[in-house]
Order: C-alpha cells, then structure tokens, then sequence
C-alpha cells in the first residue's frame, strides 16, 4: 500500500527484549522516514522498567499538536539559493526537490534543516530573506450540516497557510560573522549531515566532517587571529565548544559500527536527522551531576551536594549539582553520580558506597548488583536520599521537558550497563578514539597544515 501517496504516517515502535534480538530497523526505519513518521527504539526492553517509556512517547505523540497533508516550500531572495535539505524523511514522493516537500503529517517536534549558498555578490544588499510556507490541514473535528434534502453531509477539512518571513542582515566583517556565530546551530546542521552520509553509506564521512571545522578555525586564524602564536589553537569565542561537539560525535553510538547493535545506530542516526536544535549538545556530550561521596568529600563539594535538590524559590524548581567533566577520571568507586546521556539518565552506584547510604537511597537492607538494579526504585519519603535525587531527576526532566522522557536507569559497578555508561564518557579514549586532548592536537595540526598551504 502507498501509505505516502495515501496521506497515512506510519510510526515504527520496536521493544526487543533480548540483547542479540535483530528488529532490523533499516527497513522498518525506511517506512517512518517516507511518510513522515518516527521511530522509537528500547533496546533491552524489561516491560516492568521501561513502560513508563512506553506511556509517555504514546502519551506525547498522541496530545501534542499535528498537522496533516502538508505541503511545505523555502524561498529565498535574489543572491541565496537552497542548497540542501536535512530533513527527518525522505523519497521521490516526499521531496519534490531541495525546498519543496510534501508529507502526510508533521508534529511539534519536527524540525527540518536547510542549507543555503550564495549564487552571486551580494554587495548591494543589506538584508537576505528567507521565507518558509506550509499548508496544512490541522486535527480538528469535521464539521456535519444538512444538504437541502434533509440528509446529513460532512464538509471538507479546512487548510490553513502558516508563513514564516526571516531577515538577516548581510556583513562584509568576518569578526562580526564569527562574534555572531551559533554553536547548536552550527553543531546540529554538522551532525546531521555526517547522519546523512552514514545513512547513505559514504566511507569519507569522518574526513567530510573534519573538513569545514578545520575551515572554520582556519578562516578564524588567518583573518581574525593572524598575531596570535604559533604554538596555540585559536578558537572563536561563540564556537569555543565547537571542537569538544565534533570530538563527542565521533564516539557516539550512532557512529561506532565495531560494538554498537545496528538497530541501536539506525534509531540514533534517524533522530539526528529530526531533533530540536537545542537536543543537540546534551545527545553528544552528557551532563555528569555528582550525588554522594561516601569517605573523600572537599568542603566546595560538601556544600554544594547539600544544596542539591533544595528549593531555588523560584516555581517549584530545586538546585541541580554543578555538572563534571564527561571522563571516568571524575568517577570514584564510592560515589553515587547522575548521567544524563540525552535519551536516559543513569544512576551509577559505585563498589564502595556505604551501606548506610543505600538504605537512604532505596530503602533498607538495599543491595545493588546486577540481577536487581533494573528494579531498584528510589525511596520517595521526605528528607531521604532517595527523595533528593528524585527531585533531582524530575527538575532535569523538568528542563527538558520538550523532548522525550528520560527513563531512569540503575548501573551497578562491573556489569554491562557500566561499560555502556563508559562509552558516554567522551573525554576519555573510546573505541580507538583518543582522547580529548589528542583530538585538540590532532586539529591543531590540521589547521596549521592548511595555513602553510595558504
């Protein structure tokens, strides 16, 4: 059945319950991204762990707003072209060509990326516009009245037309151009495009993302930084965390085809093709809170892990901990920390951590190991450790609340999920990736090869 030609959207839900089970999600995954649909993943799926999961990405695909048969179309103004589309879907039936498309449904959560180039000298203009235009049929009751016999009818559905009109100034200043630059932009239109060249089986990918951050620092040291020395790798303020972004998707799942299941990478490299721009950072580099020290404690970090969870007096929002680097260098064997890896958050429990604690964290006589961490639920009474990391979880739930839910997961020392939690520790050497100084390095000379070649 041509669901596409069909105006139907079909979403692809797949929850294996075995490590090893194959869902063959390349081709599951190409029915979602032809007509406009999604595709949610769980690996390792334990019903009585993940169900909450489940309820709240049916709950959000079925409340949030929709939209259906839409056609959609960029212009640009005379000197600007659309080169490309970086889209969440995809075909001859979907894509009329690099600014036009049509789909069966979008939702609040798509968002579609453009990418423009300069077609002539645009020393005359002071402004580019950009103008996106979609109509739409919204979800709505049809609307029933009687024909002159007396007979019930239904009218058609109303379309609607949402324009949206964007200016930008021209600048002949490279510093203006780079003091104004945007990080997560910049980072999400990146990633996306090494998700498509893998998606399309292109074996340069790595060398075609490398290539424009190299240019980007090379273009910021000739013409901004020219007196700097030698010695130093120059970055522009507003892109200071662009290396660390690129370093982190290199190690990302979606991108390590040695160790990570192909389902796992398919699902990933779908959603990078769709995501909110501000998803981006928090997907490739994780946010590490540290929750308890059983016996080394500094008095700064005392103080600050008894203020986490407290009321900020704002709202209902509490304090989250100050977040640590993402190397295993910051995790001891007798601490509790929260990883917020962007699709779940991990509660790792170390080797060392007093039994004291695991009574306040999740009741008494609590034993963390392998069999019964995926179970463990945190103690919900006042005043209890357990308490003050759920309050924890929820304000980081709370902040991302535009994107999916963050199930909640248990990691004991020396078992499987702590070696997946490793491989979200970026900074560290992964997978035959080095580090995050060699990487530094590493771009350093590239950037100084490509000034001796100019």
């Amino acid at each position: 059945m041509d669901c596409s030609g069909g105006g139907v959207c079909v979403d692809v839900h797949a929850y294996p319950s075995t490590r090893n089970a194959k869902m063959l999600l390349q081709t599951l995954g190409s029915i979602a991204t032809h007509t406009g649909g999604k595709v949610f993943y769980q690996h390792d799926f334990i019903w009585n762990r993940d169900y909450m999961r489940i309820y709240e990405d049916l709950h959000r695909l079925l409340t949030s707003p929709l939209a259906f048969m839409c056609e959609a179309k960029l212009r640009t103004s005379t000197g600007v072209a659309v080169d490309k589309i970086l889209a969440p879907f995809g075909g001859p039936r979907v894509l009329y060509d690099q600014t036009a498309f049509r789909i069966p449904r979008m939702d609040a959560d798509m968002t579609i990326a453009f990418l423009c180039k300069h077609v002539q000298q645009l020393d005359s203009v002071k402004q580019v516009y950009v103008q996106f235009v979609c109509a739409y049929t919204p979800l709505q009751p049809m609307e029933s009245g009687r024909s002159p016999d007396g007979s019930h009818e239904s009218s058609p559905p109303r379309r609607y037309l949402r324009v949206h009109t964007l200016s930008m100034p021209v600048t002949f200043s490279l510093s203006s151009l780079f003091r104004f630059a945007e990080v997560e932009s910049t980072v999400a239109v990146m990633t996306r495009l090494a998700a498509k060249m893998v998606l399309h089986s292109e074996k340069d990918w790595r060398e075609k993302t490398m290539e424009p951050l190299v240019s980007i620092l090379h273009a910021y040291r000739a013409n901004c930084a020219s007196t700097s020395s030698a010695g130093q790798l120059i970055l522009p303020d507003s892109l200071k965390l662009l290396p660390v972004y690129i370093m982190s998707l290199f190690k990302h799942a979606a991108f390590r085809s040695s160790e990570v299941r192909e389902d796992e990478r398919i699902w990933h490299l779908i959603r990078f093709m769709g995501l909110p721009v501000h998803a981006y950072p928090g997907l490739l580099y994780p946010r590490v809170f540290p929750i308890h020290r059983s016996y080394l404690e500094k008095a700064r970090e005392k103080k600050m892990l008894q203020r986490a969870g407290l009321p900020t007096g704002v709202a209902d929002n509490v304090y989250l901990p100050d977040s640590l680097a993402a190397t295993g260098v910051k995790i001891s064997s007798d601490g509790v920390f929260l990883c917020d890896v962007g699709t779940a958050l991990f509660l790792y429990v170390g080797q060392h951590v007093k039994p004291e604690y695991l009574a306040a964290l999740f009741g008494e006589g609590a034993v963390v190991n392998e069999e019964n961490a995926p179970f463990l639920q945190l103690r919900t009474d006042d005043d209890s450790a357990g308490s003050i990391v759920s309050r924890i979880v929820g304000q980081i739930r709370k902040d991302k609340a535009t994107l999916p839910y963050l199930p909640l997961r248990v990691v004991n020392a020396n078992s499987l999920d702590e070696t997946r939690l490793l491989t979200h520790l970026v900074e560290d050497a992964i997978a035959g990736e080095g580090c995050y100084v060699d990487f530094l390095c590493g771009l350093h000379k590239m950037v100084h090869s490509k000034l001796d070649e100019s």
